[in-house]
This record gives C-alpha cells, sequence and structure tokens, in this order.
C-alpha cells in the first residue's frame, strides 16, 4: 500500500505512469527481492545453448547475474565504468562466468563525463548532471561492444545506467540490433526525465516488434521480449 500511494504522489507530479505488461508468460525472478532483481524467461534463455547475455550497470549488487549463473551455468558479461563498482567485482566476485569489462554503454564511443551522485555513498553516476562533479570515463556502443566480443546477437540484454538508456535504445534500433530478452531499469524519476519520455519509449520499442511481459511494482524496471513472427 505505501508503494502504491507513493506512485500516485509521483504520478501527480508527472514522475510516474501505470501500465501493465502486453503478454502473459512464465518467467523466473533472479537476484534481489526488493532491489537488484530482474525476470528471465528461461524456456527462452535455453533455446541456445550458448546464450549471450550483456549486464550493464553493474553497481554494488550482483545478485541476478551471479544467481543466473547458478541456476543456468551461462557466461554473464558485466559492464561498468565506475571505480566503486569495479572494486566491488575485484573484492567480492570470484566466478570466471562472470566476466566484469570496466567500461560502460552509451549511444556513441569515447570518453564522456559521469556526473557522481548527491550521496557520495551511492555507487550510481549518470551523464545526466546532479549538481555535483564529474569524472571521465570510456563509453562503448552496442554495435561497438558486440564486434569486439565477436557477437553476433544477444539473448539477454539488461540495462541500468542511470537515464542513458533512452539513447542506447535509438542507437540499438538503428543499427538493427534486436536482443531476445530486454530488461530496462527506467529514469523517469530524474528532475531532468518526465514519465512521458518513456512512455514515449514503450512505445518505439513496441513497434519494433517488443512486447512488455513485466513492469515491477514501483513502476520503473520493464521487461520486453522481442517477438518478430
Amino acid at each position: 500500500m505505501k508503494n502504491f500511494m507513493n506512485r500516485i504522489y509521483l504520478w501527480f507530479f508527472g514522475r510516474d505512469f501505470f501500465i501493465k505488461p502486453d503478454v502473459r508468460i512464465n518467467y523466473s525472478f533472479f537476484g534481489g527481492k526488493n532491489y537488484g532483481g530482474w525476470p528471465i524467461i528461461e524456456e527462452l534463455l535455453e533455446a541456445n545453448k550458448h546464450p549471450v547475455i550483456y549486464s550493464f550497470g553493474v553497481g554494488e549488487d550482483v545478485s541476478f547475474d551471479l544467481e543466473l549463473i547458478a541456476k543456468q551455468h551461462v557466461n554473464v558479461y558485466a559492464f561498468d565504468p565506475t571505480f566503486k563498482s569495479i572494486s566491488y567485482v575485484d573484492q567480492n566476485v570470484d566466478n570466471d562466468m562472470f566476466i566484469m569489462h570496466e567500461f560502460g554503454l552509451y549511444s556513441k564511443d569515447g570518453m564522456v563525463n559521469f556526473f557522481e551522485p548527491k550521496d557520495s555513498n551511492n555507487v550510481s553516476h549518470s551523464v545526466y548532471s546532479k549538481g555535483n562533479g564529474y569524472i571521465k570515463v570510456e563509453m562503448k556502443r552496442l554495435k561497438t561492444i558486440m564486434n569486439e566480443l565477436e557477437h553476433a546477437s544477444i539473448d539477454v540484454l539488461k540495462m541500468d545506467i542511470e537515464g542513458s538508456e533512452y539513447e542506447v535504445i535509438d542507437d540499438m534500433i538503428e543499427s538493427e540490433i534486436f536482443p531476445k530478452q530486454l530488461l530496462i531499469e527506467f529514469h523517469h524519476r530524474f528532475k531532468s526525465i518526465k514519465a512521458k519520455k518513456t512512455k514515449k519509449y514503450i512505445e518505439v520499442l513496441k513497434k519494433n516488434k517488443y512486447q512488455l511481459f513485466y513492469v515491477s511494482s514501483n513502476g520503473t524496471d520493464f521487461g520486453f521480449i522481442y517477438n518478430d513472427k
């Protein structure tokens, strides 16, 4: 009830909206139940003997990645350019199937200003300024990453990239890259981003043969399945 009332409050100020999935399909939930968890349609994942899984935005929570590795015995390619995240993985993850890359995802290749969070204890940086300083980090396009890792397609793409998801979706579609499962945390709670922008991009995905199968109770995490039939 508290979560629902909070969403009503945010909706009133144009920072939330209510949407239901397009399709009902069985999925399993991997990772933290309150934070860091994501849905996976295991049937689709298991259809590929060697599925390609990209996890963008590691932060200091690898519960999703490690549980997926443990249960499905798959490699997870993880990406995060922030020092805190890199240090966290180095100190806490000892698994050869968790493959960490120390750069981020964006709509262009090169060094990008990554603005620090207001709370210094928080790990989440963003291309959107939060009034604090910034660091310079390396970013790469999805197409560039796939070429470097020699992956022709993606089975699961998870994005928790602090507002960069909108530009990445544009670049992904322009590059004709369509992951089979697309897991996105949208950041319409940011002051500089409104809910209508997220609604617009959900429609963009639907026009490109994606169906919405999951919406989190807090209205920020979305799961899409690609249906080209």
